[in-house]
């Protein structure tokens, strides 16, 4: 505790301010973690993440049934205003990284049952990803991934409407590390992810290859996923292989899609290009969207360039 006093003042960017509320975290538990409840500084989070490496089952039952309703909590929920889904995001990816440094399974455990509860955070399984890569490189990063079971249960993950849609935690595995794999090497990354998935069951895995191809090659990444068959990884490829396309170069984009024949491929192409383009040219967006077939896609992509300036 003097040390801590100490610290009133010391900036939470120094590595100093970390390191200390880990260690102490990791000595006395729930009661570093509870002393942040009344001061103002971000310390409950490494608090907790080193209350985890020293006891990760007791850390994280204390995460899922975390109840700010308890007067406890009063200097967090009355006097700092934070919600419940604002602090229990902001411990469980302190909770995660730290699990994740030395048990990456319990780690996508405490990710998955925090879902189940009802209590699911998005971007906790790329955390996980990340962490594996960051200590063992990408090659264990892709076996860890290509490991998990589906019965792993299901995650929250950011879509790219914005809204907030469910995945398995193998699939948002798999899409994380195909995504940085991608960067560098797309093709590997292709043949990595058909080899340990497929576009109907994990379509934003495919998605995600298809953005920094697409940005590379995009008439590579395309016709790679036009070999994929009518599939919800097709079409997620699509649109967001051609919005990375139009965003570099609509004019190329907008002839490749005169050259294409009606279709469903199509339709989630010129949904994926109007996206940049609504913001320079909100005319010309419009004209490309009454091309789109589909009416439910069409309605959305309406929206979206009625939202543009």
């Amino acid at each position: 505790m003097a040390i801590r006093d100490q610290l009133g003042t010391l900036d939470p960017n120094d590595p100093a301010f970390r390191d200390f509320y880990f260690t102490w975290g990791k000595v006395a538990g729930i009661e570093a973690v509870m002393r942040g409840v009344s001061t103002d500084a971000p310390d409950m989070g490494p608090s907790l993440a080193g209350w985890a490496s020293a006891d990760p089952a007791a850390a994280s039952t204390w995460l899922r049934k975390l109840d700010l309703s308890d007067p406890a909590y009063d200097p967090l929920t009355k006097g700092r205003g934070l919600t419940e889904p604002n602090l229990r995001a902001y411990l469980a990816h302190d909770l995660v990284n730290s699990l994740a440094a030395t048990n990456p399974s319990a780690a996508l455990a405490l990710a998955a049952s925090l879902a189940a509860d009802g209590h699911g955070v998005p971007g906790l399984i790329e955390s996980i990803a990340h962490q594996v890569s960051k200590n063992q490189g990408w090659d264990a990063a892709a076996r860890w991934a290509a490991g998990q079971s589906d019965a792993a249960g299901n995650v929250p993950f950011q879509r790219p409407d914005g809204q907030t849609g469910m995945e398995t935690a193998r699939g948002a595995a798999l899409r994380t590390v195909a995504q940085e794999m991608a960067q560098s090497d797309p093709l590997r990354a292709a043949n990595w992810a058909l080899a340990n998935t497929n576009p109907t069951e994990n379509p934003w895995v495919f998605r995600d290859i298809a953005i920094p191809w697409a940005g590379k090659s995009p008439t590579e990444a395309i016709g790679w996923l036009e070999s994929l068959g009518d599939s919800p990884g097709r079409n997620e490829g699509m649109s967001a292989a051609y919005a990375s396309w139009a965003s570099k170069d609509d004019v190329a984009a907008s002839q490749s899609l005169v050259n294409m024949p009606p279709s469903t491929a199509r339709d989630y192409a010129i949904n994926g290009f109007v996206t940049p383009l609504a913001g320079r040219d909100p005319e010309a967006a419009r004209i490309w969207v009454g091309q789109i077939q589909d009416p439910g896609l069409r309605a959305a992509a309406t929206g979206l360039v009625l939202k543009s300036p």
